[in-house]
């Protein structure tokens, strides 16, 4: 078997073309980089459906990214939120970053996302104010209803256990079996203000919260 190297698909800009055409890859990335990516990704098939529609075609991979990058968004948080909780003395093991990191690499469910980070803030003391708004964790809520699995929107079929038959073998069967008619534009906003809120809002709080720790520290002469 011959083994390709990165190289071969990722090369350079050839020498004398703009370095305009350069992307980076590799660089400063974390979940909270790839979130806005994926939200802005969204955002820009959102306007071109809008611009060319109707493109039934485009709908799903505009929820799709909407969805990975709530999900991201959610991981960035927590693991900031998890941070917090280690330096204000919290003892949890499960807040430690490799216990945390094998945690939230083996989940893509937004709903048990979403219930770890309102627990984090919880016990991070936060004001209700600070904490996830409710409109968002309906947007969250509903968002996990269609997907829990983050298989929904990526796939024309989907694993699901057999009813019959004492084994219950998994058999892939149509994700969406019924057609659905939806307000495309309605949904795109939601998810858009949904995944605004969570990334760069609760990254504010928690910048805000760290700023008071430091402050607390440097008065107690840590």
């Amino acid at each position: 078997m011959t083994t390709v190297n990165q190289s071969s698909l990722l090369r350079p800009v050839v020498a004398g073309d703009s370095f305009r055409r350069t992307a980076t890859l590799g660089c400063f990335e974390d979940d909270a980089a790839l979130a806005m990516g994926y939200l802005e990704a969204a955002d820009v098939l959102t306007t071109h459906w809008k611009a060319h529609r109707p493109n039934d075609n485009l709908a799903l991979p505009i929820l799709s990214n909407y969805r990975h990058g709530i999900e991201l968004a959610l991981k960035a948080v927590i693991r900031r939120a998890a941070r917090c909780l280690r330096a204000d003395g919290d003892p949890d093991t499960e807040l430690q970053q490799a216990n945390l990191d094998a945690i939230l690499a083996a989940t893509h469910s937004i709903g048990g996302l979403a219930q770890r980070l309102t627990c984090y803030f919880a016990r991070l003391d936060l004001e209700d104010s600070q904490r996830l708004p409710d409109d968002v964790k309906e947007v969250l809520d509903a968002l996990h209803a269609l997907d829990d699995s983050g298989q929904w929107f990526r796939y024309s079929t989907v694993k699901k256990r057999s009813r019959m038959g004492k084994d219950r073998a998994l058999v892939l069967v149509p994700a969406r079996p019924d057609q659905i008619n939806f307000d495309l534009e309605a949904v795109a906003e939601a998810l858009h203000n949904a995944g605004g809120i969570v990334l760069h809002g609760g990254l504010g709080v928690l910048d805000e919260y760290t700023e008071w720790q430091s402050y607390l520290r440097d008065a107690a002469g840590w």
